[in-house]
C-alpha cells in the first residue's frame, strides 16, 4: 500500500465533513492559534470562533500519542480564550474508508458519529460565546466598581492632605490627578471629556 501523507488524510477528512454538511469556508487548515498552527480547525460561520480542533499524528504509538495530546492541549488553551467549550481530537491515517480515524484524546477511542453534527456543534459554540460575553461583562462591571472605589478613596486622601496642609493641592497637581483618573477609567468608556480635552479609545475594528 502506498505511503499515506498528512495532506491526503486531511483532505479525506475535509471531504467527509463536507458531505456531512460542514461549510467548506469553515474548514480551515494550518489555522493560527497564538504562536501555534493547528492542522485543521472547524469554526463558527458567524463568529469565526474555533469549535473543533484536529491534530494529525503520523504514527499511533504511545510516545506519539502523548506528544500529540500535549500539542492539542496547547491548541485548546489558545482557542479556549474565545470558546471555552472548544473540542480537540487526534487524527490518524486509516487503510480503509474513509481513510482517516479521529480519536478522542480523553478516552483514546474513535470519534462517535454524533460528534460530526455541525448544527449541534455550532449551537454549542454560540451558547459558549454568549456565556463568555456575559462573564466578561460581569468582570468589567466588577473592575469598574473597584476602580471607582479606589479613585474615591484616593481623592479623599488627597483632600485630607490638603486640608491639614501636608500637601498643597495646586491647580497643576489637580489637573494631573484628573488626567490620571481619566486614564484609569478610559478602558471602561469609549471616551471621557473634562475641561477642554477629550480622551478616546482607539477603534480596533478600523485598525484591523
Amino acid at each position: 500500500m502506498p505511503q499515506i501523507i498528512e495532506q491526503d488524510v486531511l483532505q479525506n477528512l475535509l471531504n467527509y465533513l463536507t458531505e456531512k454538511g460542514y461549510p467548506a469556508d469553515c474548514l480551515l487548515m494550518n489555522y493560527k492559534l497564538g504562536k501555534y498552527r493547528a492542522d485543521l480547525v472547524i469554526t463558527n460561520p458567524e463568529t469565526h470562533v474555533p469549535l473543533q480542533i484536529f491534530a494529525y499524528l503520523p504514527q499511533k504509538d504511545p510516545a506519539s500519542i502523548t506528544r500529540g495530546k500535549q500539542q492539542l492541549n496547547d491548541f485548546i488553551k489558545e482557542a479556549a480564550q474565545n470558546n471555552p467549550d472548544v473540542i480537540g481530537y487526534l487524527l490518524f491515517a486509516e487503510e480503509k474508508a474513509p481513510f482517516f480515524e479521529v480519536v478522542d484524546p480523553n478516552t483514546n477511542k474513535p470519534l462517535r458519529v454524533s460528534a460530526f453534527d455541525y448544527k449541534n456543534l455550532v449551537q454549542k459554540g454560540k451558547s459558549a460565546s454568549e456565556n463568555m460575553l456575559t462573564t466578561n461583562k460581569s468582570k468589567a462591571v466588577g473592575n469598574l466598581k473597584l476602580s471607582s472605589n479606589l479613585l474615591i478613596i484616593a481623592a479623599i486622601i488627597v483632600l485630607l492632605l490638603d486640608i491639614f496642609n501636608i500637601v498643597e493641592l495646586t491647580g497643576y497637581r489637580l489637573y494631573i490627578i484628573l488626567m490620571i483618573a481619566a486614564l484609569i477609567m478610559l478602558p471602561y468608556f469609549e471616551s471621557i471629556k473634562f475641561a477642554n480635552f477629550e480622551l478616546k479609545q482607539k477603534d480596533k475594528k478600523k485598525q484591523d
